[in-house]
């Protein structure tokens, strides 16, 4: 999969832009609030139809929009086949989702076709988060590799829902959430199996990452199901139905499910420093990738947004020299070239852009030129 060209309007400080990544590598730079994040949070928005920086998508239309709606269009090829993808919304909601044309009714089609993995300044958020982050992280892998998850996905949400609905009701019935249960134990338990496969790969890799760079010792990353385990997860159910009634919730289950994160048997939040978690957090996103690159052929598109403020220049270089392994279409953002490792500012194929104020330059410079940091001629 790769990114051909990109053309967007109204996007966050960007009246419009067209952009015409390399196939290779293609790094962004300009100063902070120039525009260079939220160009690729327009590429982001186009493959997931979300941000990776706010939850709340009505900030993405610029205020100066003369009219209430954005959007942003793309150029993809996918197994050498070209499409055309689009989307526009307005500040409430999407208002319009295009595939070669014809309209598309979910946004799932575009994620399927367009892979997308970033690292940014919320990477560590694996870590400090939520559980429901880890398992996003979880499940994106598995989305884009194991064709029977997202069925699986869809089921496990419609039945908490629907136990959630019953529970929530002045009277329940114990023998319709029974019903139910039968459902949540047999989708949970194939989830479960997805994901611990699925993780033990992660774990493998990540193993072999922290142990290339020389980084911390005893590192394990294993699945909480979502409920105790070693226990019956019906039996669980029942065992939880009084506290699931006066909660109006579905308390266990695979949507309830966590990643442990530990390292000499404590979680790693709570012995780290903010920079080891950063430094942890960008090597099991790179962990996936690699997996799902090397063993399950998975093209994507990655972006890492200033990687200097996340890293240190050696852990800097070993990511650009990984991600280059990969073969796979990386575009980059920095405040400037000269803080970027001279392997990727020398590599065959890169193409430069100077952001500033909104405005998208393409830069003309020589490899000497990167270099050296000079940057005269944008």
């Amino acid at each position: 999969m790769m990114l051909k060209k990109l053309v967007s309007k109204h996007f966050r400080n960007y009246s419009s832009f067209e952009f015409t990544p390399s196939p290779t590598n293609t790094v962004i730079y300009g100063d902070n609030g120039s525009g260079k994040t939220s160009l690729l949070e327009a590429i982001y928005l186009l493959g997931s139809g979300k941000s990776f920086r706010t939850s709340r998508l009505q900030y993405l239309l610029s205020n100066e929009a003369p009219a209430d709606e954005l959007y942003v269009h793309a150029q993809l090829l996918v197994a050498g086949s070209e499409h055309r993808a689009g989307v526009s919304r307005s500040r409430s909601s999407f208002t319009g989702l295009r595939l070669n044309g014809e309209t598309v009714s979910n946004l799932s089609v575009f994620a399927k076709l367009f892979p997308i993995h970033v690292f940014h300044s919320g990477s560590a958020e694996l870590v400090y988060g939520s559980a429901e982050i880890r398992r996003r992280f979880l499940d994106w892998g598995l989305f884009h590799v194991e064709h029977e998850f997202h069925g699986l996905w869809k089921a496990l949400n419609k039945v908490v829902k629907q136990r959630n609905s019953l529970l929530k009701q002045s009277y329940v019935n114990p023998a319709e959430i029974r019903v139910w249960d039968e459902q949540l134990v047999a989708v949970s338990d194939k989830i479960t199996v997805l994901r611990q496969a699925h993780l033990r790969q992660i774990n493998r890799y990540l193993q072999s990452l922290c142990a290339d760079v020389s980084w911390k010792d005893n590192i394990k990353v294993t699945l909480a199901p979502g409920w105790a385990e070693g226990t019956d997860l019906a039996q669980g159910l029942v065992e939880a139905f009084e506290t699931d009634v006066h909660r109006g919730f579905t308390s266990r289950g695979a949507h309830r499910a966590d990643i442990r994160l530990t390292v000499g048997g404590q979680a790693i939040k709570e012995i780290m420093s903010r920079g080891q978690i950063k430094t942890f957090s960008i090597l099991m996103g790179l962990a996936q990738l690699v997996y799902l690159v090397e063993e399950k052929d998975l093209s994507t598109l990655v972006l890492v947004d200033d990687m200097a403020a996340e890293l240190d220049s050696n852990h800097m270089a070993y990511l650009v020299e990984k991600l280059s392994a990969l073969q796979q279409q990386v575009i980059y953002t920095a405040l400037s070239p000269a803080e970027l490792p001279a392997a990727l500012l020398t590599s065959d194929g890169l193409k430069m852009f100077h952001v500033e104020q909104g405005e998208l330059t393409e830069c003309l410079q020589t490899k000497a030129n990167h270099t050296e940091g000079n940057n005269d001629d944008r």
